[in-house]
């Protein structure tokens, strides 16, 4: 069952309709998405950049609250990227990776050496912690971008790729979905 539905249920069909409208909504959308994502950068803290346990839990905590405050911007970015490349929903998918690939080195390597700078990493622990991360962008790049497409989808918004070449129109569509099915 998708959230959405869940949620229907207790709020009613117009409810959902008002709530899918909300850029709020949107916002923790985006932001519940690369916070789930943002847990997988701990294998690269302690194993790649030689980080302690300590330091991991520190930039853990502070990508929580970055990624709280960065979410939705980056999806902006994301979204943004996929209309100016004319990415739609049935794209072929290396058009998909190689956009998500770009978005994520160019977008998601500043905001985590910040992350990285306030848990106290030194210089060197950040030039090979941000290095990894924006040479594994081809690796992480799309599978972030479908976290981002799986959870608008939970939250009953249309993803990136709903709108392509269009404008961006994260609204309600009710077409979209079978409501009947609570798959």
């Amino acid at each position: 069952m998708k959230l959405i539905n869940g949620l229907e249920k207790l709020i009613g069909k117009e409810g959902r309709k008002k709530l899918v409208e909300n850029r709020f909504y949107t916002w923790a959308s985006d932001i519940a998405a690369i916070n789930l994502f943002s847990l997988s950068f701990a294998l690269n803290e302690a194993y790649i950049a030689g980080m302690d346990w300590t330091e991991v839990g520190k930039t853990r905590l502070a990508a929580v609250v970055g990624n709280t405050v960065v979410g939705r911007p980056y999806g902006i970015y994301r979204d943004w990227v996929m209309k100016k490349l004319h990415v739609k929903k049935d794209s072929h998918w290396l058009k998909k990776y190689a956009v998500d690939v770009g978005t994520f080195a160019t977008g998601q390597t500043p905001f985590y050496l910040g992350f990285l700078i306030v848990a106290g990493a030194d210089a060197s622990e950040m030039l090979r912690a941000a290095s990894f991360l924006t040479l594994a962008a081809p690796l992480v790049g799309r599978p972030q971008g479908w976290v981002y497409d799986q959870m608008r989808d939970q939250f009953g918004i249309e993803g990136a790729y709903e709108k392509g070449n269009e404008e961006m129109n994260l609204k309600y569509n009710p077409q979209k979905e079978n409501l009947g099915n609570a798959s």
